[in-house]
């Protein structure tokens, strides 16, 4: 070999050295960047667990007051119910015993007849009302039931997409 080959031979192995000592460093540049990105990306994940949890805690905590709020209301149901049976057992008492005076006192005038009809009537609408009040308040609980219960299965299918 020439001296002239000799030296183009040094000159292309130190540009060949030189060039790999470029590309290793744009290696290692991206393989810096990537550190950064994956890092980041622990990061994000990390904060989007934490955000899942404290949503899940959330859904938990609302669930718990909607089941007590549930049996406070079930209890005024209850109570309700109880006091629309009262009401209308002491409106048939109060009833038969208008029909009982207004048979012994015939003789009164027509006016007082007339009172006692319109007290029984309004005692019938408040029954009626009070029934009719219960009954929504059932139809609110079952609604407000099945919300709570889409909000569980939404917040189980977020979960389980994790």
């Amino acid at each position: 070999m020439t001296n002239e080959q000799m030296e183009r031979a040094i000159e292309f192995l130190l540009n060949a050295q030189a060039q790999n000592t470029a590309d290793i460093g744009k290696l290692t540049a991206d393989v810096q960047g990537l550190k950064e990105v994956q890092a980041q990306t622990s990061r994000d994940v990390m904060t989007l667990a934490s955000a899942v949890s404290e949503l899940a805690n959330t859904v938990a905590r609302v669930e718990t007051q909607m089941v007590e709020g549930f049996t406070r209301m079930e209890a005024r149901m209850d109570r309700f119910e109880a006091q629309a049976e009262s009401d209308r057992r002491e409106m048939r008492e109060a009833s038969a015993r208008a029909s009982e005076r207004m048979d012994r006192f015939e003789a009164q005038a027509e006016s007082d007849r007339q009172e006692i009809r319109e007290a029984v009537e309004k005692l019938i609408t408040v029954s009626e009302n009070t029934r009719s009040f219960a009954i929504d308040i059932a139809r609110t609980t079952i609604e407000t039931k099945e919300r709570a219960t889409d909000l569980d299965h939404r917040v189980t299918d977020l979960e389980s997409k994790q």
